[in-house]
């Protein structure tokens, strides 16, 4: 099971930070999770139990929500799978505030969040971090870093990770 579930989490994001690459070279940026790939994922989650894990209640429905446009659900539920440091989810919001999906965009909320979701060192996570703080002026990165300082003790592995 942990397996898939580490496929999930990596076909999931491939297609999140597609989507981010497109959008951050100005293009409009393609509906993410809609290939094969991303509906079979999708697929997969709707048949995962996700009873005793908030964590992947939170990524799970969070995607399927994403997938189908609603952005402002999409939120609520990757803020669920946040809290108790599900890291896709931690990802997913900062490229939500990045892209201006269902949220106002704002660049120094995206990098807080990805840094929060890039805590464990996933390669393409630490990329898609560093990516957006090369976006950032002094000021922003000032901003940021104090943003960061604020999400961590409710959403940093050492706390959420116990829930």
């Amino acid at each position: 099971m942990k397996a898939l579930r580490q496929q999930l989490i990596c076909v999931a994001a491939c297609g999140l930070l597609a989507a981010t690459a497109v959008a951050s070279a100005g293009e409009k940026p393609a509906r993410p999770l809609q290939d094969k790939a991303s509906q079979e994922v999708l697929h997969a989650m709707s048949l995962s139990s996700t009873w005793g894990h908030p964590d992947e209640y939170g990524e799970f429905t969070g995607m399927q929500h994403f997938a189908a446009g609603n952005f402002k659900a999409a939120m609520k539920y990757f803020l669920i799978g946040a809290r108790y440091a599900d890291k896709l989810s931690q990802l997913s919001i900062g490229l939500m505030y990045l892209n201006g999906q269902g949220v106002k965009k704002d660049p120094v909320e995206a990098f807080a969040w990805v840094a929060m979701a890039a805590e464990r060192k996933y390669p393409q996570f630490l990329a898609t971090r560093d990516a957006i703080w090369a976006q950032l002026d002094a000021q922003q990165r000032e901003q940021a870093k104090a943003q960061l300082e604020k999400l961590y003790p409710e959403y940093g592995d050492t706390t959420a990770k116990h829930r």
